[in-house]
């Protein structure tokens, strides 16, 4: 039985990609503090607090708010995100392939180059593309309705102004650390992905799971190490009661390495 190993997860784009979507986070938190909270002017406020008419400063605080997201959303807009989804990805896209099909020369002496040539992957690819972009652009809109809502409730509830702009940074914090999580997990997914379009593309339906031999590795997932699974269903483990394929649970870091059966080669 013959093997080649699927390219691992992509430290460098997920690197890049997290440092995007932090930079979005960050620079949308502070032009809309700035356009909205920033501009609440003080005495303002505090003459309505002392009225008890905090519903006054709120609908204040929101036209403000909705000439500040009309501002990013043009800044960060729909366009700008997709297309470095799309440049990131095709980077992405490129080193999979190569590194994919570099393992399959090495397994079966059928050139690279033959490989790309023979693909029929693209309409795959473009789809998890697609399911990239749309994230992004999710996170972007779902950040400035976070921004809006939770800085809202905080006026409901009659907070001071220092606890309103306090709350609204702890959210921003907080968006900003899930934004680098997810986003470093969707360039991994995009990898396990597209490791699994290229072999079932070459006829290949085995694949044995490969788990990071280190200290972080997770019980369950060492649990599936050296095991083979077909690629169209996963791999099953009454460990974590999961049917997974290497790289899609949230923070794997494992791979797959592709089975040459004597049939398919």
């Amino acid at each position: 039985m013959k093997t080649a190993k699927m390219p691992e997860y992509p430290k460098k784009y997920e690197k890049e990609f997290a440092r995007f979507t932090t930079y979005m986070v960050e620079s949308m938190g502070s032009q809309f503090k700035n356009e909205s909270l920033n501009s609440l002017h003080v005495k303002t406020v505090e003459k309505f607090q002392d009225a008890k008419q905090v519903g006054n400063y709120a609908k204040v605080f929101l036209e403000l708010s909705r000439k500040a997201k009309r501002k990013i959303l043009k800044r960060f807009s729909t366009k700008r995100i997709e297309k470095y989804v799309d440049d990131l990805l095709r980077k992405v896209d490129s080193y999979n392939q190569a590194q994919t099909y570099k393992g399959f020369e090495k397994a079966t002496g059928i050139s690279s180059a033959q490989y790309i040539q023979n693909e029929s992957v693209q309409q795959s690819i473009n789809a998890y593309k697609l399911e990239t972009q749309v994230w992004a652009l999710k996170l972007r809109d779902d950040t400035l309705q976070a921004f809006t809502a939770n800085t809202l409730r905080a006026m409901a509830e009659g907070e001071p102004m220092s606890e309103v702009i306090a709350g609204f940074d702890l959210t921003k914090s907080k968006r900003k650390d899930a934004a680098q999580f997810v986003a470093r997990q969707q360039v991994t997914t995009f990898n396990s992905l597209a490791s699994k379009a290229r072999m079932l593309d070459a006829g290949i339906t085995k694949a044995v799971w490969k788990t990071t031999q280190d200290e972080r590795k997770r019980v369950c997932h060492q649990a599936r190490h050296d095991k083979v699974f077909i690629l169209s269903e996963g791999l099953y483990s009454s460990c974590d009661q999961k049917t997974l394929l290497p790289g899609l649970d949230f923070g794997c870091r494992c791979s797959s390495h592709a089975i040459f059966e004597e049939d398919e080669e």
